[in-house]
């Protein structure tokens, strides 16, 4: 162990020496490439490739067997044999889940043009990056997910091979988490899934309607995975149109809808000109509108940054629209535009299923709409007796208009898929409280529709104790992992080091060098900017010399060789913990940017991103670094200054230099935040570490072990459904949310808002319009049923706290919806329903005095 320094021992305890820095250097794994699973082959014979693919599995199992099993080749312990035959079994049941995708098709023909139509689809989206083949587990996992959709149609059963039976009736009941490194390729895994089941569901008869619904924890969403969402939708729509030729006049366009709300995109957009997001100041203001742009490029026309926002405030209409081709792209930004024209894939936060309880459209995304309107197509559909303002179809002098609209019935219209990413990031309270929202929606699902929940997906890239968490954040009694491990630390039928044929010796290449920097005396914001202010020191002394350093670098020989290779490095990227940190580190590079800029071309030019950047501002980021111009240019950026904002989804080929203000608390937000940098090339990761933390110091002695397990020291995930407060505080918004997701979706109104029409659903004895009545025992079973408890899946004890809970809550809210005088149901109960899941804890009304400044007021009503 170093003191002040960093010991390193050679591999045969032969000698030791002290580095002021210490560093390790990690292995850059890469997918099997061998069974190829090309999209043309799978487009022209299916079958045939994925047979290919199951008879390696087979094969894979049965070497694992005789080798390790039955010959102990490598010399286990008994304990060792155990868990090696465990992993064996969780393989082996991949193996069977993929014939029975295989299965699936056969039995279902449709499925299969689904399933050959998303091929031919990423066969066109992935030629420009380069590829023409899914990876290995990508494959793997899409069909081990296609009888969640053959069971929407009754399919339960199949064989694969000839003579095997397969059976998925359980399907629905198990939580599928996709684990996979940073970087491996989990986006286009679900997004393939997506595209294959939206097509489906217009091939069975599912004309409009949400097929997935996939959401990101609050705010971590990346321009780059909504681009690459829009791209895949948009060629799904192309193929969509060639399967049904003349018939797909029949059925919506696929669409993507953004559903997040608040501060990022409007809940409703006014008429006129007040309030912030209106029509009147979205025409006049460009730079709002620019906050409203989602995808920017075409992906038509293939055109880059060409997509605009076009205000429409006839139609009620935000449009995303091609300057170059005019083509307008089915992009739903609003959530009022989401309700109206039921978006085929949803996109959003977590954060807004508690708006559940708030409006009763909500319940159309899995209970469909009532009818839809006349007008051009352009107002779309409907629950209540209101379209858009100003549509003819309105009730008007106590006149109704509702038979000019045409009525719908919905065909299965709850999603097929629930897709979360970033799992991991689903803890504490807003896992609980998540949770609750998760199994009420679920509930709500299966009653509106045809009795099916929605298929549970995850994804991550570090998990530990999964099984715990799904249970408790999804309701569902069963969870596993796909892949599960090799028996290889470093291999497996999916993933293998990635070789270097210039290494004699048979080592992987390097994906990162990790090094730590331990300042004495320095606030880690400060240290970390001096780190970055001497790596760009070198990137400039490097761009002016470039002939020098063609004389040492192996792979570049001439300067034109090293200006290539220095694109990949010359712009950094410093992660910190805060926002005011953030700000500390880009205050001094902006103090020395004129000297980092050797020659006086231009001073150094820096970026800051935080939580309050706009997905414009970010998606600007991206593209600078991304594409930038020369190092001598105005419009190169060189550093960009980041919090946790960045850490998730975000891929850049050129963030290869990076410097951290300290290693984050958790091992999984480490892992996350550090594989921004080289997802292609060799990344540097400096780390500085506080000389006062005892943790930091204990990293420091210890690094190389501490980096050579960082996946195993990942924590377990705390979350705990039935935490004490949890109910108390999510009770009312999921009572709310009962009488909208649930009861208003089966009676097509949206009247429930009102109190006196809540007061007559649940009151059996008095008259009502409504088609149903609620009993109050039937009503505290609907309570317990949104809270996933009575089913089996938790132990008793905890059940029967939390079932005294909501009987205490149900009692209060029947009480109060029969008594109180408040106009609106959401306004009556309390405490009031959450407004998000950060929502925390119970408001409180409040009112300016009497002798306040107007001008302080009106700086609140502006904010």
């Amino acid at each position: 162990m170093g003191h002040a320094a960093s010991a390193v021992v050679d591999a045969g305890h032969r000698w030791i020496r002290t580095q002021t820095l210490a560093r390790y250097e990690q292995a850059r794994s890469t997918t099997k490439r061998e069974p190829a699973a090309r999209f043309e082959n799978l487009s022209r014979d299916p079958f045939g490739t994925l047979e290919g693919i199951r008879e390696a599995m087979v094969g894979y199992a049965a070497d694992w067997q005789e080798r390790l099993i039955d010959r102990n080749e490598r010399g286990l312990t008994p304990q060792e044999l155990v868990e090696c035959e465990k992993d064996l079994t969780a393989f082996r049941d991949e193996e069977s889940r993929f014939a029975a995708g295989l299965a699936a098709l056969v039995a279902d023909e449709k499925l299969l043009d689904a399933f050959i139509g998303m091929n031919e689809i990423f066969r066109r989206t992935s030629a420009d990056r380069g590829y023409d083949r899914w990876r290995l587990f990508q494959i793997v996992f899409i069909v081990t997910q296609l009888p969640a959709l053959a069971i929407r149609e009754g399919t339960t059963e199949g064989s694969w091979p000839e003579g095997v039976d397969r059976s998925w009736g359980d399907v629905l009941d198990w939580g599928d988490v996709l684990w996979f490194p940073t970087g491996g390729g989990k986006t286009e895994a679900y997004l393939g899934l997506i595209s294959c089941a939206a097509l489906y569901d217009r091939l069975r008869g599912k004309r409009f309607g949400v097929t997935a619904w996939l959401r990101f924890p609050l705010r971590m969403l990346s321009v780059q995975q909504l681009q690459r969402a829009a791209t895949v939708l948009w060629e799904t729509e192309m193929q969509r149109q060639m399967l049904l030729g003349e018939e797909s006049e029949d059925s919506d366009p696929i669409s993507l809808g953004y559903f997040v709300g608040g501060g990022s995109t409007p809940n409703t957009i006014y008429t006129g000109s007040r309030g912030r997001w209106s029509y009147g100041r979205l025409e006049q203001d460009g730079s709002l509108r620019e906050k409203l742009l989602l995808v920017s490029d075409c992906p038509s026309c293939r055109g880059e940054r060409t997509v605009g926002i076009v205000v429409d405030s006839e139609a009620h209409r935000i449009r995303h629209v091609c300057s170059r081709c005019s083509t307008e792209l089915p992009v739903y930004v609003s959530d009022e535009e989401v309700y109206r024209f039921l978006p085929t894939v949803l996109v959003g936060t977590v954060d807004k299923m508690a708006a559940v309880a708030w409006n009763p459209k909500f319940s159309m995304l899995w209970g469909g709409a009532a009818w839809k309107c006349p007008e051009h197509d352009e107002h779309g559909y409907g629950l209540g007796d209101f379209c858009v303002y100003g549509c003819p179809t309105n009730p008007r002098r106590g006149r109704s208009y509702a038979s000019r609209r045409q009525v719908v019935s919905p065909y299965d219209p709850a999603p097929s898929f629930h897709i979360q990413d970033e799992l991991h990031l689903l803890q504490e309270e807003l896992g609980a409280f998540a949770g609750h929202y998760e199994t009420l929606v679920r509930s709500c699902e299966m009653a509106a529709g045809d009795g099916l929940p929605p298929k549970t997906v995850a994804a991550t890239a570090t998990i530990e104790g999964f099984e715990h968490q799904v249970r408790h954040v999804y309701g569902v009694p069963n969870a596993r992992r796909f892949p599960g491990r090799g028996f290889d630390r470093l291999e497996s039928f999916y993933a293998t080091p990635d070789a270097d044929p210039d290494n004699e010796e048979g080592n992987p290449k390097t994906a990162r060098i990790y090094v730590a920097f331990r300042p004495p005396n320095m606030h880690a914001a400060d240290a970390a900017s001096l780190c970055a202010r001497l790596i760009h020191e070198e990137i400039g002394r490097l761009h002016e010399n470039l002939y020098e350093a063609a004389a040492w670098l192996p792979n570049a020989r001439t300067e034109e060789e090293v200006g290539a290779l220095l694109r990949y490095y010359d712009t950094t990227l410093t992660y910190v913990g805060s926002k005011t940190r953030g700000l500390r580190v880009r205050q001094s590079l902006e103090r020395e940017a004129g000297r980092l800029r050797p020659g006086g071309s231009r001073d150094l030019a820096t970026e800051f991103l935080s939580g309050d950047s706009s997905l414009a501002e970010i998606a600007d980021t991206v593209r600078r670094v991304e594409s930038p111009p020369g190092w001598e240019e105005e419009g190169h950026l060189d550093a960009t200054v980041a919090t946790s904002v960045i850490s998730h989804g975000v891929d850049v080929e050129r963030f290869n230099l990076m410097v951290m203000d300290g290693i984050p608390e958790e091992t999984a937000d480490y892992i996350q935040a550090s594989s921004r940098s080289g997802r292609r090339h060799v990344g540097l990761i400096v780390a500085v570490l506080a000389s006062y933390s005892l943790r930091a110091s204990s990293i420091y002695h210890r690094f190389n072990e501490y980096h050579a397990h960082l996946d195993r020291l990942v924590s377990p995930v705390p979350v705990n459904r039935f935490a004490k407060y949890a109910a108390h505080r999510t009770a009312s918004g999921v009572l709310v949310g009962l009488l909208y997701g649930r009861y208003a979706a089966v009676a097509k109104t949206d009247n429930l808002k009102k109190r006196n029409v809540a007061a007559q659903l649940i009151s059996p004895s008095e008259r009502t319009n409504l088609p149903f009545q609620v009993a109050p025992v039937e009503l505290l079973h609907h309570v317990e049923a949104a809270y996933a408890v009575s089913e089996g899946i938790y132990p008793e004890g905890l059940e029967l706290a939390i079932r005294e809970i909501l009987r205490d809550q149900t009692r209060r809210f029947i009480h109060v919806v029969r008594g109180s005088r408040k106009e609106k149901i959401a306004d009556a109960v309390r405490p009031a329903p959450m407004t998000s899941l950060r929502d925390v804890d119970a408001g409180v009304s409040f009112q300016p005095a009497s002798n306040t400044d107007w001008q302080e007021l009106e700086h609140f009503r502006r904010a």
